[in-house]
C-alpha cells in the first residue's frame, strides 16, 4: 500500500513477492468497474531466497529495495507499506473447532462474535517455534444446526465453527518480517501464497464445484484445495522449478544459467510427445566444443522430476479426502505451469481435469503501463503477485468500511493491528486482552462474566507432550510421516536419520540428523554399526528433544536396515536413563530382503530389548499373509497404518477422554518392563458396536 503524490479517492495498495527466484512488487486499485488497474510493478532478482525461506538479509532487503524502486517510479506512488506473501517448506496446517455460548440472547449474532471466536483460535498453544498464520473460518453451527457458511444475522445461543489453521516457523517468519522492515517499509498483513494465487486465477465456480489449486514456484510448490468455496486443505512440496533446473544441469553437463534456457525454451513434461531427432546445440565453455543434447533425452529428464511432484500433489489430494470431490480438477499456475505438457502430465497422474491458470481476468488495462510490461502480468509467473494485490485490496476496503473514514487508511495504514495476525508481538495480545477482562469486570458479575467467556476447544496442548513418537531411519520416518498426516492427540513427533534428504522432504517439524560428519547425509548405507555410531555422535540432540517433561516415548523403525537397527538401541537406552516409559513398535524385513537383513534385524531386536519396557513386532511377511499378495508400496503402507494404530490407541487412551479414562500411571503400571506385546483391532458398527469389535 503506498501513498499517491496526486490525491486519489480509492486506496491504493502494494503486493510484495518474495520468491525463491524474483523479488515481485506491484501496486494497484480497484476500479468502479470492479477490476483491478495496476499503476506499477517492479522485479528484482531473488539471491537471498531458498525454497520459499530467507536464508540471506542483506541480498533479500537489496532485492525489495530494487524492486520497491522500480515500481514506485513507474507508478509514481511513495511505497510505505506492503501485504506480504509467505510460503515455504515450514507451513503447516491444521484443522480445530471452537465453541461459544452467547450471553446477550435477545441480539443477532454479529461480526463481533465471528471475531471472538477467530480471536481465540489465535490464542492456542503450538508446538514451540511455531505461530499461526492464518485463521480460516470453514463451516458454522447454530445450536447443533450444522452447515451454515454465514451466521450473521441469525439468532442462536451456542455458535460453534471448523476453523483451517495455517502456522509457520517463527524464525522464518521473523525473518521475512525483518527484510521488509530493512527495506523501509511497514507489513500491513502476511498472506499465504497460495491463497493469494487463488485468488487470482480460480473463480468462484471452481471454488464451489471442488478445485485444487497447484502454484508451482522455483522453490516449492504449494497447494490448496477448496470444494463448495471453502478452503479445504493446504500443502507445501519442497521441490519446484528449480529442482528441474538442477536435474538438468547434472543430466546433460552444463552450466545452470544454460540448464535454465534449456528447461524454457526446449522443455516439455512428456517425453513422448517429442521427436527423436531433435537436436539442440549448447555452446562450448571458453572455446571446447559445443555439446549436442536431444530434446526427447531434456524431455525424460524433466519428466522424470515433474512425475515427482505430481505424484506428491497426488497423494495430498487423496490425503486430503477430496479426491472424488474436485469437480473443478486442478489448475496449475505458477512460472512452473509454463512447462510444455505439463497439464497433460497431471491429467495422466491423477485422473483429474487439469487447466493453466492465469491471472488476467481480474485486470483491468492501464494505459500509462508499457504494454510488454502488461502481458507479462498475465503470465502465470505472476499469479501470486497479483493474487496479493487483489488480497490487499479486500483488507484494505473492509477496513475502510469499518472506520467509514476513506482519507484515514492512507494516511494512518493499520499495520499494528494486524500484527497479530502476521507474526508480530505477543506482549500485545496480551494488553489487549488483559484490558478487555478488566473492562468487563466492570461492567458484569463474575458469575455473568463466566458465562460470557465460556468458550471451549476440543485439543488444547501443552507446550511439550508428556508423550513423544521418535522416527529412526528410513523405515520408521515413513511411519512416523504417516502417524502426523493422520494425526494423534497430546503427542509430539521427532523424526532422526542419517539421510539428509529424507529428513527435509518430512513434514515434521522436529527433526535430528545423525551423524552429518560421519556419513554426509547420505545415509547409513545399511551397516547398523554406522547407525549405531550416527546416533552416539548426536545423542545430545536427541536427549535435548526429549527434554525433561517427556515420561513415556514410542519408538518406531524398520528393523533389516542401517540407521533403525543400529540407532534405535541407542535412542531406547539414553530414554531409559532419563527414566521414560519406552515403548518399541518396530516392523521385521521381507523374507526377499534376504538373509543379511533378517540377521541384522534379529541382532538389533535383541540389543533393543536391553532397554525397552515393552515392544511391539509387526512381520512383513506376515501382513502379506493376512492381505493377500500385496505390492511392495501397498505392503509398507498396511504396515504404516498398523504402526499407526498401535501408537495411537496407546497414546490416546491417556490423552483423549472417553467411556474408558486411565492416565500415565496406570499406562505406566502395566507396560513397565513388560516385554514383548501382542495387539489386536477390529472396527464394528451399530448397537452393539463395542461388544462386536
Amino acid at each position: 500500500m503506498g501513498k499517491e503524490k496526486s490525491t486519489i479517492q480509492s486506496p491504493i495498495v502494494v503486493g510484495l513477492d518474495i520468491g525463491t527466484t524474483k523479488i515481485c512488487v506491484i501496486v494497484g486499485r480497484r476500479t468502479q468497474h470492479d477490476k483491478i488497474e495496476v499503476l506499477g510493478i517492479g522485479k528484482a532478482e531473488s539471491a537471498g531466497v531458498t525454497r520459499g525461506v530467507v536464508s540471506n538479509i542483506q541480498k533479500t532487503v537489496q532485492g525489495i529495495a530494487a524492486a520497491v524502486e522500480l515500481a514506485s517510479s513507474q507508478s509514481n506512488v511513495e511505497i510505505r507499506v506492503v501485504n506480504v506473501g509467505i510460503a515455504g517448506q515450514h507451513i503447516k496446517s491444521l484443522q480445530h473447532r471452537g465453541i461459544l455460548t452467547r450471553r446477550e440472547l435477545q441480539n443477532e449474532i454479529s461480526k463481533k462474535d465471528i471475531d471472538k471466536l477467530v480471536d481465540d483460535m489465535f490464542k492456542l498453544v503450538m508446538p514451540p517455534g511455531e505461530e499461526i498464520i492464518h485463521v480460516l473460518p470453514q463451516e458454522f453451527t447454530i445450536d447443533n444446526e450444522p452447515g451454515i457458511k454465514d451466521p450473521i444475522g441469525m439468532a442462536g445461543v451456542r455458535l460453534e465453527a471448523n476453523f483451517h489453521i495455517i502456522s509457520g516457523q517463527v524464525t522464518a517468519v521473523k525473518n521475512i518480517m525483518r527484510c521488509v522492515t530493512n527495506a523501509g517499509l511497514q507489513t500491513q498483513e502476511l498472506i499465504l501464497e497460495p491463497l493469494a494465487s487463488s485468488e487470482s486465477v480460480l473463480s468462484d465456480e471452481e471454488k464451489e464445484a471442488g478445485v485444487c489449486l497447484v502454484d508451482i514456484g522455483g522453490g516449492t510448490t504449494d497447494i490448496a484445495i477448496f470444494h463448495e468455496g471453502i478452503i479445504r486443505h493446504t500443502a507445501v512440496i519442497p521441490f519446484g522449478g528449480n529442482s528441474v533446473t538442477e536435474d538438468i544441469r547434472e543430466g546433460c553437463s552444463v552450466m545452470r544459467n544454460q540448464a535454465e534456457l534449456l528447461k524454457t525454451r526446449f522443455g516439455s513434461a512428456l517425453a513422448e510427445e517429442n521427436k527423436e531427432n531433435e537436436i539442440i546445440c549448447v555452446p562450448g565453455l571458453r572455446g571446447r566444443e559445443p555439446k549436442e543434447i536431444s530434446v526427447k533425452n531434456l524431455a525424460y529428464v524433466i519428466q522424470a522430476r515433474m512425475e515427482e511432484i505430481v505424484e506428491h500433489v497426488y497423494y495430498e489430494i487423496k490425503s486430503s479426502g477430496y479426491e472424488k470431490k474436485l469437480i473443478g480438477g486442478v489448475v496449475i499456475t505458477g512460472g512452473g505451469a509454463l512447462l510444455k505438457h505439463l497439464n497433460q502430465l497431471v491429467e495422466y497422474v491423477t485422473g483429474l481435469d487439469c487447466r493453466v491458470g492465469y491471472p488476467n481476468e481480474h485486470l483491468s488495462k492501464y494505459e500509462d503501463m508499457p504494454k510488454t510490461i502488461y502481458d507479462d502480468l498475465k503470465s502465470p509467473m505472476y499469479a501470486t503477485s497479483v493474487g496479493l494485490l487483489i488480497k490487499g485490496i479486500q483488507k484494505a476496503e473492509e477496513l475502510l468500511e469499518e472506520m467509514k473514514q476513506p482519507g484515514v487508511f492512507v494516511e494512518q495504514p493499520k499495520a499494528e493491528k494486524e500484527k497479530k495476525r502476521s507474526g508480530g508481538g505477543l506482549f500485545d495480545k496480551l494488553l489487549k486482552k488483559t484490558s478487555e477482562f478488566i473492562k468487563d469486570d466492570m461492567n458484569v458479575s463474575d458469575e455473568k462474566q463466566l458465562i460470557h467467556n465460556d468458550m471451549k476447544f476440543e485439543m488444547l496442548k501443552d507446550k511439550s507432550s508428556i508423550i513423544k513418537v521418535i522416527g529412526v531411519g528410513g523405515g520408521g520416518g515413513n511411519a512416523v510421516n504417516h502417524m502426523y498426516r493422520q494425526g494423534i492427540t497430546g503427542v509430539d513427533f521427532i523424526i532422526c536419520n542419517t539421510d539428509a534428504q529424507a529428513l527435509e522432504f518430512s513434514p515434521i517439524p522436529n527433526k535430528v540428523q545423525l551423524g552429518a560428519s560421519l556419513t554426509e547425509g547420505m545415509g547409513a548405507g545399511a551397516q547398523p554399526e554406522v547407525g549405531k555410531n550416527s546416533a552416539i555422535e548426536n545423542i545430545d540432540d536427541i536427549k535435548a528433544m526429549l527434554g525433561s517433561t517427556t515420561k513415556m516415548l514410542f519408538i518406531t523403525a524398520g528393523m533389516g536396515g542401517g540407521t533403525g537397527t543400529g540407532a534405535s538401541p541407542i535412542i531406547a537406552k539414553a530414554a531409559k536413563e532419563l527414566g521414560i516409559l519406552t515403548v518399541a513398535i518396530i516392523t521385521t524385513p521381507f523374507a526377499f530382503e534376504g538373509k543379511r537383513r533378517k540377521m541384522q534385524a534379529d541382532d538389533g531386536m535383541e540389543e533393543l530389548k536391553k532397554y525397552v519396557d515393552s515392544y511391539l513386532v509387526i512381520s512383513n511377511d506376515r501382513l502379506r499373509e493376512i492381505f493377500g499378495n500385496l505390492t511392495l508400496g501397498s505392503a509398507f503402507a498396511q504396515a504404516d497404518d498398523i504402526l499407526t494404530t498401535a501408537a495411537k490407541g496407546i497414546a490416546e487412551i491417556i490423552t483423549v477422554p472417553g467411556y474408558i479414562n486411565v492416565d500415565f500411571k496406570d499406562v505406566s503400571t502395566v507396560m513397565k518392563d513388560s516385554g514383548v506385546s501382542i495387539m489386536g483391532s477390529f472396527s464394528a458398527e451399530g448397537e452393539n458396536r463395542a461388544l462386536a469389535a
